[in-house]
C-alpha cells in the first residue's frame, strides 16, 4: 500500500492533524513542523509537477512543498494549497501544471514559507502576502450579489491593508489598467462574459476589452471621442477603417461584437 503524507502550513501557523482514507492509499497529515523549508533549486517556470519531483529526487530531498503560481487568474483552491507538503514514494499530485503552481523540494536549509519572496504579476512579492490578497479578492466574487456590488467591494478591498495596496498597485501596472475592477474583467474566470458586458459595456477605460482593440488602437479611438465598448460597437465598418491601426482583420473582430474572455498572454 502506497503511503504518503500531506502536511499544510500557511504563514507561520501549524497545520491541524487530519486523517482521511482513500481506496488506493492512506492519506495522513501529521502536525506540521515549526517552519516549512524548501530546497534552493532552480526550477524552470514552465516545469510541471513531475519535473519538480525529479529535481527533488536528485537533490535527495525528503519531501516537496507546493508553491502556487502568483497570478491573479489562479484559483482560490491553488492559493489555499500553498505550503502543502508531500512526503513519500512517487511524485506529488499534478494540480494543473505550472499555471497552477510547482512542487519544490524540501531541504535542511530553512526558508520559512511566510518569508519566501517570489515573482508574480505584481512584481516580486512576499508569497503569503500575495496569497492573502488574491484569495480574498477572488472570494468577493463568489457571493450572490450582482456584478455592480461585487465590483464596488473589489474597488475598496485593498484600501485597509498597506501590503494589499502595494500588491494591487503592481497588478494594475502589469495589466496596464487603472483600477482593479478592470483587471478582474480582463483576467479572471470568476467574472462571466455576461457580467463583463453588463459592467464594462458603457464604462470608459475598457476599450482594450473589445476583441481586436490593442493599446494603440484604443489611443486612436479616444482621440476621436470613442471612449467605451458601446461606442466601438456602434461604429460602421467604414468608420472603423478610418481609425489608425485598424485593418480588415481587426474590423472583422470588432464587428463580431466580442469582449475578450481571458488573460492576455
Amino acid at each position: 500500500m502506497l503511503k504518503f503524507i500531506f502536511s499544510k502550513l500557511f504563514g507561520s501557523r501549524k497545520a491541524d492533524s487530519v486523517e482521511q482514507n482513500t481506496p488506493d492509499n492512506h492519506l495522513h497529515t501529521n502536525p506540521a513542523k515549526d517552519v516549512v523549508v524548501e530546497k534552493h533549486v532552480v526550477v524552470e517556470q514552465n516545469a510541471v509537477a513531475e519535473d519538480s519531483a525529479a529535481v527533488a529526487k536528485d537533490a535527495g530531498a525528503d519531501g516537496y512543498v507546493f508553491i502556487p503560481t502568483c497570478r491573479l487568474a489562479n484559483s482560490i483552491e491553488m492559493f489555499e494549497r500553498g505550503g502543502e507538503i508531500y512526503r513519500g514514494e512517487g511524485t506529488p499530485p499534478n494540480y494543473g501544471g505550472s499555471s497552477a503552481g510547482v512542487w519544490l523540494p524540501l531541504s535542511e536549509q530553512p526558508t520559512p514559507f511566510d518569508e519566501r519572496v517570489t515573482s508574480s504579476d505584481a512584481g516580486m512579492v512576499n508569497l503569503v502576502d500575495y496569497i492573502d490578497y488574491a484569495s480574498g479578492l477572488v472570494q468577493l466574487f463568489e457571493g450572490d450579489e450582482d456584478i455592480q456590488q461585487k465590483m464596488q467591494a473589489a474597488l475598496s478591498y485593498a484600501s485597509v491593508n498597506e501590503k494589499h495596496m502595494a500588491i494591487e498597485k503592481g497588478i494594475l501596472s502589469h495589466y496596464k489598467v487603472t483600477s482593479i475592477d478592470l483587471a478582474m474583467c480582463r483576467i479572471h474566470s470568476c467574472v462571466s462574459l455576461e457580467e463583463r458586458k453588463e459592467y464594462c459595456f458603457d464604462k470608459p477605460g475598457n476599450l482594450t476589452l473589445v476583441d481586436g482593440v490593442n493599446a494603440t488602437i484604443a489611443a486612436a479611438l479616444r482621440k476621436i471621442g470613442v471612449l467605451t465598448a458601446k461606442d466601438v460597437f456602434s461604429m460602421s465598418k467604414e468608420e472603423l477603417l478610418s481609425v489608425k491601426g485598424v485593418g480588415n482583420v481587426v474590423v472583422e473582430k470588432i464587428l463580431a461584437g466580442r469582449l475578450i474572455t481571458n488573460e492576455p498572454h
